[in-house]
């Protein structure tokens, strides 16, 4: 779903106020987090937030907790950044990975070598992988 509200520009300050006072809190949801933030830096741009004192912030900041879901924490993350830069960047989800070494292949062939010794230790299952084979498929690491 998509934040269906009229556009921040029409919203005065008072207008939210009322919002966040009569609003049984209502569920408004964004289709993607780039149209949340983007939504969100409309808001923030519209509203002047720069400018506002401590107080008009703090409902600003109440305003877009409640529409959008984020958490407070969330909005103490994305508002310092806005001020720095001017935008509310969304950054996309890519996380470092480790490299793969073994194939589920190669793990099932250790499990059911494990299996059958009856679950020997580390060490003696290393030597069964290397001493049993003269080409071994697996290199167990030490």
């Amino acid at each position: 779903m998509q934040i269906r509200m009229h556009d921040p520009e029409e919203w005065n300050l008072e207008k939210i106020r009322g919002f966040l006072q009569n609003d049984p809190g209502a569920d408004y949801q964004a289709g993607s987090r780039q149209e949340l933030y983007g939504w969100m830096q409309a808001t923030l741009v519209r509203q002047e937030y720069l400018h506002l004192r401590k107080k008009e912030r703090g409902l600003i900041r109440a305003f877009l907790s409640r529409v959008t879901r984020l958490s407070p924490a969330h909005l103490t993350r994305l508002i310092p950044q806005y001020k720095r830069a001017g935008t509310v960047p969304s950054r996309s989800k890519t996380r470092r990975c480790f490299p793969t070494t073994y194939t589920g292949e190669d793990v099932a062939l250790v499990a059911e070598t494990d299996r059958l010794h009856q679950r020997l230790s580390g060490p003696a299952t290393r030597c069964l992988c290397w001493c049993t084979n003269s080409t071994p498929r697996i290199s167990i690491p030490t």
